[in-house]
């Protein structure tokens, strides 16, 4: 029963203590000044607290949401004749000072200071702005909290990017590099002579494990980085490398080739060029021989009909100045030569006589 009992009022006193707590005191300090023609009240606490501040038949009331603990007993001795008296509350929620002349009430919060000027009904102008030290601060705070912000959105974001493993594929003559990406994302190459830095349009994580752990001696080192909305990938080059980035399909793949052997695989490969001189030349002795041959030696004579074909002739050197051979003709189709003109006829031989 003492423990059921000690445990229903733990929460009761836990709550009665954070309402002490809350209601607590602000502990601060206040600082009157009274220089360039108008009097000063600077009142300083260990928290950021709001303030209301009113100027009413002369009385100067300022109202705070909770407790402060301030001590205002030189308000009146520095106020430089403005300031015949003040008083805090019983409550410790307001402080209440009376004038001693008609001012204009001008009051700005600057984090944990309050600042409470007194002007002259004479005052003409503007009215004093902050000191040049507490804007440097405020400035500082404020890049400060922008910082924070968007560290903990870049947190959040990286919690729900999507991871991407890299993988590496070792060839004997270069590496490469395959980004497997969930879907068609935009990817911008940014490839220096010692750095190739990757920009890929999403929330993205990639796991370098496996590529860390292989990493070839022309590269130093590969790093990520994740944005809001972007995802960075450096690769940092030991050596001068080629580099080449291409897609396939979703993923994106980036070669990495050492110059040295590169330029070893050019030299001990035939050149273009050499090459297509070798075909050339080879094509116009081909085109020679074609023309030196005689036009008929394709076709058959009839009269060479069962007779066993001659051993191949070398090949023939093309005269300087002979007509080029004529295609061999038939018995039939062969010009006879001319004939000679005929004899004139023998006279009759005449019987010999008896």
């Amino acid at each position: 029963m003492h423990l059921i009992a000690l445990l229903i009022a733990l929460p009761l006193w836990a709550g009665g203590a954070s309402r002490a707590a809350a209601q607590a005191p602000l502990k601060g300090e206040v600082t009157t000044t009274a220089e360039n023609g108008f009097a000063r009240l600077l009142f300083k606490f260990q928290d950021e607290i709001e303030a209301q501040v009113r100027l009413a038949n002369n009385i100067l009331t300022i109202n705070f949401p909770r407790p402060v603990e301030v001590s205002i007993d030189r308000i009146a001795q520095h106020g430089g004749g403005y300031i015949s008296v003040a008083r805090r509350d019983p409550d410790g929620k307001g402080i209440r000072v009376a004038l001693a002349r008609k001012v204009t009430l001008s009051s700005m919060a600057a984090g944990e200071r309050l600042f409470v000027d007194l002007l002259p009904d004479t005052w003409v102008g503007l009215p004093p702005g902050l000191p040049r030290d507490v804007i440097d601060e405020l400035a500082r705070r404020a890049r400060e909290g922008e910082r924070r912000q968007r560290s903990q959105r870049a947190l959040a974001q990286q919690q729900k990017a999507v991871q991407v493993r890299v993988r590496a594929i070792t060839q004997p003559t270069f590496t490469r590099y395959v980004f497997d990406l969930p879907e068609l994302i935009g990817v911008s190459a940014d490839n220096t002579r010692e750095k190739l830095t990757l920009t890929f349009d999403g929330a993205l994580r990639f796991d370098l494990a496996d590529v860390k752990a292989t990493l070839p001696p022309m590269i130093e080192s590969i790093d990520s980085e994740s944005d809001i909305d972007s995802a960075l990938v450096r690769f940092t080059f030991s050596a001068r490398v080629d580099v080449r980035t291409f897609r396939e399909d979703n993923s994106f793949v980036v070669d990495v080739e050492h110059n040295e052997r590169r330029n070893a695989r050019q030299e001990g490969s035939v050149n273009t060029d050499e090459l297509s001189l070798m075909a050339a030349e080879l094509a116009e002795r081909a085109n020679e021989r074609g023309k030196a041959a005689p036009k008929g030696s394709a076709q058959k004579s009839p009269l060479a009909k069962g007779a066993a074909a001659p051993p191949p002739a070398p090949p023939p050197q093309q005269p300087q100045s002979q007509p080029p051979p004529q295609a061999e003709q038939s018995p039939a189709q062969q010009p006879q030569p001319p004939q000679q003109a005929a004899a004139p006829p023998l006279p009759p031989a005449q019987p010999q006589a008896g």
